[in-house]
Parts: structure tokens; sequence; C-alpha cells
């Protein structure tokens, strides 16, 4: 990732009888801001949280629904109200790529206010701007909406630790061949593993229904620290799905994995990403 500027951590010191001034309270605004913002994108993948469905109202108007999403620097895209439109014509490029894109700055609604909700916009790029995501690909036909491809749109997803492409494993631990099909990664430090498990759908097909099963941090199923380390683990996909970590050693833990709404197939499968850190 890109450097972190010195002062994202700047923060005022408040004391009494102080003369605060505007330049200080931007500073206390921006201290908070810049440190969810961080979290966020260290923590998540760009891409739709909620809505921002796009729609065809006549032959020549797009329209996008409410909703949420975060882009690649960690901001968070919220469309409110009605959502918001885009006209099309015949001087329209087609395909036409709708996104959702962080003001920078928002626009004046009022004396000293501005209005941080996401905008709409298009261009030809099938690439996202980078302040935005991709809601949509539009094909025209002289100037009006002929189709509207959803497959671009990417849900946000969670990022586990980076690890080298030499580290990782080329088989699956024997423990989880039966259950899960599995891929593992040993990160730079020794004492960080990640890895990726797959489990299968059928058992996750209704609210309250869980799928149990034993990983292992390595390959060989061999200890990879001196002590128990911590496990995190979280489900990738548009579906959301609680997971539980248990029974941890040295050599693996124990994943549940809970359905909390319909949603998934039993010829579905269900990626877990999970990260172990300790000596």
């Amino acid at each position: 990732m890109s450097s972190i500027p010195t002062e994202i951590a700047y923060s005022v010191f408040y004391t009494d009888g102080q003369f605060l001034t505007a330049a200080s309270m931007q500073m206390q605004a921006d201290y908070f801001s810049n440190w969810i913002q961080l979290q966020t994108s260290m923590l998540y993948n760009p891409g739709i949280l909620q809505g921002l469905d796009v729609t065809a109202s006549g032959a020549s108007t797009l329209m996008v629904a409410p909703g949420g999403g975060l882009n690649a620097a960690g901001n968070f895209l919220i469309l409110p109200g009605n959502g918001g439109s885009i006209t099309v014509n015949s001087q329209t490029a087609t395909p036409l790529y709708v996104y959702l894109v962080y003001p920078s700055p928002g626009p004046l609604v009022a004396a000293n206010v501005r209005n941080m909700a996401a905008q709409v916009s298009s261009g030809t790029s099938p690439a996202a701007p980078p302040n935005g995501i991709v809601l949509a690909k539009v094909t025209l036909a002289n100037g009006a909406i002929a189709g509207i491809d959803n497959s671009v749109r990417v849900a946000v997803t969670a990022k586990v630790a980076a690890a080298s492409r030499a580290d990782v494993a080329a088989a699956a631990s024997p423990a989880n061949a039966a259950v899960v099909g599995a891929s593992f990664t040993a990160a730079p430090s020794t004492t960080t593993r990640t890895g990726t498990a797959t489990v299968p759908g059928q058992g996750l097909d209704k609210p309250g229904a869980t799928v149990v099963t034993q990983i292992t941090f390595g390959p060989s199923g061999a200890p990879q620290f001196s002590v128990p380390p911590m496990v995190t683990a979280t489900t990738q996909g548009p579906v959301p799905f609680a997971t539980t970590v248990s029974g941890i050693s040295t050599t693996g833990f124990t994943l549940t994995v809970t359905a909390i709404t319909t949603g998934i197939v039993p010829a579905d499968t269900l990626a877990v990403s999970w990260i172990a850190t300790g000596a």
C-alpha cells in the first residue's frame, strides 16, 4: 500500500480557556475521518455493500437505487434519498459504465455546509475511477438503453494478511480433504499463517444451519506455533454468515459456520478466509 502520512495521527490537545480555530477543529475532524478511512481500506476490498441497483426508466434514463459501498481509499459511498440518475442520448458512447464516486469536495448546500453523499457518474472505462466503484455496464442502440449488464458489480469482501506467493503450499491438509477444500499461505512472518477454507453449501441452506470442520495451520498438520495463536475467520461473498473459532491449538482450530439468512443453494460453496497470529 502507499505510505501513510505522518499527520494522519495528529490530534488536538484541549486545555481550559483554549481558543479553538477553524484549523484546529478541522484537524480533529480529520483525525477521526482519516483513521476510519485508513482502517476501512486495510480491512476491506472496494465494492457494493447494499442496494445501488441500476435500472432503466424509459429509453433514456438510468436510475440508481439508494445504497452504499466502499471505494479503494476506504471512503464510505452513501447514496441517500431517492438515489440518482443519468440521462443518455444519441451522443452517448456505448458501452457506458455507471460509477458511484466519492465527492472531493462535496457541493455546497448552504453556507459552510457540504454534501458528502456519493455521486453517480458515467464513462467508457471498465475500470472504476480512483475514488469510486463500478455499478453497471450499459449497452445503447441509437442513443436508447438496450441492455444493462450487472456482472461487473463487485461486493465488498474482507482482506487477509498479504503473503508471498512462494510460501503458498501446494496441497491441502489431508485432515480437511474429506470435508472442505483449503489453501494455505505461510506469511512472511513466522508467527502468522493465513488460508482459505471452502465449505460445502448443502448444510447452510436455511437460517440457523451450521457446518463444523477442522482446519490445520499448515499442509502437513505439524505444529506451526509454540503456543495456541489468536485466530479470526471471515466469510467471503455477498451472503452474510456467522463464523465461530474454537479449540485452537498449535496445529489448527475448529471452524463453525452458521447461516443467518437464506441465499446459498446446496450446489454452492462458501469461501472462509482465516488468519492466525501468535508466537
